[in-house]
């Protein structure tokens, strides 16, 4: 996805490492080198997605993964 796309608060299927999990976008990163902190659903843990390449579509609970 490209960095203009994807709204603050809004719920992501993001690639992380070899899965794909569900995360809550929190607000750009503030280091200032781009990308988003974000806290994923499934275990509210801190993240920091580097890249929006990462996230790979916004996040519909009625899709089936497999």
């Amino acid at each position: 996805m490209k960095a203009q796309d994807i709204q603050l608060g809004g719920f992501y299927d993001v690639k992380v490492g070899g899965r794909t999990t569900v995360v809550r976008i929190m607000q750009p990163a503030r280091d200032g080198k781009g990308g988003f902190d974000a806290i994923t659903v499934a275990g509210d843990k801190d993240i920091r997605i580097r890249s929006a390449d990462r996230i790979v579509r916004r996040y519909n609970p009625g899709t089936k993964k497999r």
